[in-house]
C-alpha cells in the first residue's frame, strides 16, 4: 500500500511517501505561515524523487487537527483536490493520535502537547497495549496548568507545547514528566502514515467536504473567561 502523507498542523511542514510501512522518501521544513506556497512543490519534488505521480498512490493521509487554522486547511484542501482528480481515498488522522505514533510501543502513557492560543495547549493521553494504541484521555484544550493537572502518573510528555512551556511544565509535573527523544518532539508525516494504515483498513475514510477538527473549550467556559 502506497501512502502519501501530509502533515501541516503546525508551522512545521512534513511530507512522506510510505509503502507497506517502508519510508520511500520524506521531507520536512519550517514553513511558518507559507504552507500555501510550499506544500504542492514539496509534494511534486518528493514524488518525482521516486519516479512516482499522485495517481500512483493507494491513499492520501492528512492531519485533521487540532492545530493551526491555516495549516490544517491548506493540507486538507490539497488532498481534497488530489482526491477530486484521482478518486483516491483520503484518510484523515487526528493530529495528536498521529503524534502518539512517534513513540510506537512506548511502555509508559504518552501525552502529545501542541501549542494552541496564547497560554493554552492541545493535549491527549494515549497508551500502547499489545501493539495497539488506546486513547486514555480525549483531545483537550486548556491552560498548561489544566494539562499538567490531568497527568497523575509518570508520562512521556512531548510536542511543541512542551518546548514552549518547558519551565512551567517541569515545575508542575516534576518527576511525572519523563524525557522524550528530541526527534519525537515534532509532528511527522511518517508517523501520520503509520496511524493512517490501521484507519484505512478499518474503513475510516474521509467524506468529501470534510472540515478540520478544531477542539474548543465549552461555551460556558469561554464566556466565563471573557
Amino acid at each position: 500500500m502506497l501512502i502519501l502523507a501530509i502533515e501541516t498542523a503546525t508551522s512545521r511542514q512534513s511530507v512522506a511517501v510510505v509503502k507497506d510501512a517502508h519510508v520511500l522518501a520524506q521531507f520536512h521544513c519550517e514553513a511558518g505561515r507559507s504552507h500555501t506556497a510550499t506544500l504542492v512543490p514539496a509534494i511534486r519534488d518528493l514524488l518525482a524523487s521516486q519516479s512516482l505521480h499522485v495517481g500512483d498512490c493507494d491513499a492520501f493521509a492528512v492531519s485533521i487537527g487540532p492545530g493551526s487554522f491555516t495549516g490544517l486547511r491548506v493540507g486538507l484542501a490539497t488532498v481534497s483536490a488530489f482526491r477530486l482528480v484521482t478518486d483516491i481515498p483520503v484518510v484523515p488522522v487526528p493530529t495528536l493520535e498521529a503524534m502518539a505514533w512517534n513513540l510506537h510501543n512506548a511502555a509508559l502513557p504518552i501525552c502529545p502537547v501542541l501549542r494552541a492560543r496564547t497560554g493554552e495547549v492541545y493535549w491527549a493521553v494515549f497508551q500502547w497495549i499489545n501493539n495497539q494504541l488506546a486513547q486514555v484521555v480525549e483531545d483537550q484544550v486548556g491552560t498548561v496548568a489544566s494539562m499538567a493537572a490531568s497527568i497523575q502518573e509518570p508520562t512521556m510528555v512531548f510536542g511543541d507545547g512542551v518546548v514552549a512551556n518547558q519551565h512551567e511544565l517541569t515545575e508542575r509535573l516534576g518527576v511525572l514528566h519523563c524525557n522524550v527523544p528530541g526527534e519525537a518532539m515534532v509532528t511527522s508525516a511518517v508517523s501520520l502514515a503509520s496511524a493512517a494504515g490501521p484507519r484505512f483498513r478499518d474503513g475510516k475514510i474521509g467524506e468529501p467536504g470534510m472540515a478540520p477538527r478544531y477542539i474548543q473549550l465549552p461555551a460556558a467556559v469561554r464566556n466565563a473567561k471573557k
